[in-house]
């Protein structure tokens, strides 16, 4: 039996899968496709177009919010002290609104946790420093450098000083006026 040669190959592969070009754009029904240069990627035809394929129970607005009622933060208060975080319990044994859901109490329980801690929180109010300490804070300052808590841990300053009062007082004693 005679080989073939290398281009007798060639060329039979070529005929046999002459019908799989993969550069043969033709559609099946034997037309070209739309070759225009020109494609809207404006932000109007692209929304139209998500729209079109998307399933219309997505389209739906969000839920309405309706405000909390005082009895509904007392039941929620209430419900966290007695059932802890089991949120669906809550729900089911005190009286909210039809639409809350679970979520919705976590999400406005860890809202009022937040507002809570806020509004106790209070500042300190800052303390003088008398000349002793402002001659403690030079003495420091050669000493140790600007390490303020070994500076702190160093002398001895009013009960409740921290190393970022002993900073800040740094800074505004050297600040150029």
């Amino acid at each position: 039996m005679p080989s073939k040669t290398l281009e007798e190959l060639d060329q039979s592969f070529v005929s046999d899968n002459s019908e799989n070009d993969v550069y043969n754009f033709t559609s099946e029904s034997g037309e070209k496709p739309d070759s225009s240069p020109c494609i809207d990627f404006s932000l109007k035809s692209v929304r139209a177009t998500l729209r079109k394929k998307r399933p219309s129970s997505l389209l739906q607005n969000r839920r309405q919010r309706i405000p909390y009622t005082e009895q509904e933060m007392l039941n929620l208060k209430e419900g966290v002290a007695m059932m802890g975080t089991c949120w669906q319990q809550i729900l089911c044994s005190y009286n909210f609104h039809p639409s809350r859901t679970a979520v919705d109490l976590k999400d406005k329980y860890k809202r009022l946790m937040a507002l809570q801690k806020a509004s106790t929180k209070q500042k300190r109010s800052p303390k003088p420093f008398s000349m002793c300490e402002i001659r403690r804070l030079k003495r420091g300052v050669k000493t140790y450098g600007y390490n303020w808590k070994a500076i702190l841990a160093g002398g001895r300053y009013v009960p409740g000083r921290t190393a970022a009062d002993l900073r800040d007082k740094w800074r505004s004693l050297n600040k150029v006026t």
